[in-house]
């Protein structure tokens, strides 16, 4: 069984919180990028999920065809179950059906996709370090194919997620590429000087990207600054500042098991908190109405850690039954 480790079950936490933030923040009708408290947030908080999915999942094994196949099957399971079963609880609470080309559970599709992607190569390609720069060069044709737009608009693009897939591919490879070269990963988040240039970039990038002249100017500079430098600059300020207070979150203080406790429930979570945005709506109006930043933050903070807590409570109930827990969450069972 594999020892969890707790600065990364704390940053999935965060992650998770901060899905709830935004989601609360765009269900009461404003944008995640209205102001500079959630252009920050949104830098990292999809980013990082997935680099924590593609870190923790990396192994230094060759799979056999057998045992590729058995461990597909058990993901499709685990991804595509709960997802139809809430994406219908969800239509029939909203009373209409959400279309099958915008998949409100998106997540769960694409992250299906990523692990299909890794354990095809996987099967595939047996040297580990032509493995890794096919990795890098899907990633790198995937940030291309978004950059020109191609496949807008075609309706299996839509079906099966693929702008976000193809978005994100290049983060859950980043988490395989660090944990294949763990020593050295460690060794780069220690460093005072890559942190500082990082810092540097991250601060440039967003004080660029609020500023309305500079993307009028260059909307390619503008673009740069958004979907690259602020995301990588910002995805490693935030692991690494975690990494650094590691021991903090192994003493499991009453805030580190909370976060841990997020963080292990993230997929109970997702799929449940959709439920609860549309109550949140008149709160969020009246809170974004005072444009007084702190105060959106404490306001819609203590919104997003209700929703969650409710969130923790009605998974506890479900998973009472281990048959609700395996099919709705994954969960493993004895």
């Amino acid at each position: 069984m594999n020892k969890r480790i707790e600065y990364i079950d704390a940053l999935r936490g965060l992650a998770m919180y901060l899905v709830v933030y935004l989601h609360i923040k765009s269900w009461g009708g404003y944008s995640a990028y209205s102001n500079s408290v959630g252009e920050i947030f949104v830098t990292f908080y999809l980013p990082l999920f997935f680099f924590i999915s593609g870190y923790l999942l990396y192994k230094h094994k060759i799979y056999t065809t057998k045992e590729t196949m058995k461990v597909l099957s058990k993901k499709v399971l685990n991804f595509l179950i709960p997802m139809i079963v809430f994406s219908l609880l969800y239509s029939i609470s909203r009373e209409y059906f959400v279309s099958i080309y915008r998949p409100i559970y998106w997540f769960m599709l694409v992250l299906l996709e990523m692990y299909a992607i890794y354990y095809l190569l996987r099967l595939i390609i047996k040297n580990e370090k032509i493995f890794l720069c096919i990795l890098v060069i899907i990633s790198i044709i995937g940030v291309g194919l978004i950059t020109l737009k191609i496949g807008y608009g075609n309706k299996y693009y839509e079906l099966f997620c693929l702008e976000n897939l193809l978005k994100y591919f290049q983060f859950f490879s980043i988490g395989i590429v660090a944990k294949c070269y763990n020593n050295i990963y460690e060794n780069v988040l220690k460093n005072s000087a890559i942190n500082a240039i990082a810092i540097i970039a991250f601060v440039v990038a967003i004080t660029l990207v609020r500023s309305y002249n500079a993307m009028e100017c260059s909307p390619i500079i503008g673009g740069l600054m958004r979907g690259i430098v602020s995301r990588y600059a910002g995805l490693f300020i935030i692991v690494s500042l975690f990494y650094r207070y590691r021991d903090m979150f192994a003493r499991n203080g009453l805030i580190s098991r909370a976060m841990q406790l997020i963080g292990k429930r993230t997929i109970d979570i997702y799929m449940i908190h959709y439920f609860l945005l549309n109550y949140s709506s008149i709160c969020v109006a009246k809170i974004m109405g005072l444009n007084y930043i702190p105060f959106e933050i404490f306001g819609i903070s203590v919104l997003a850690l209700s929703n969650i807590c409710i969130c923790l409570l009605l998974s506890e109930c479900i998973r009472n039954s281990k048959f609700l827990a395996k099919y709705l969450f994954g969960a493993k069972t004895a």
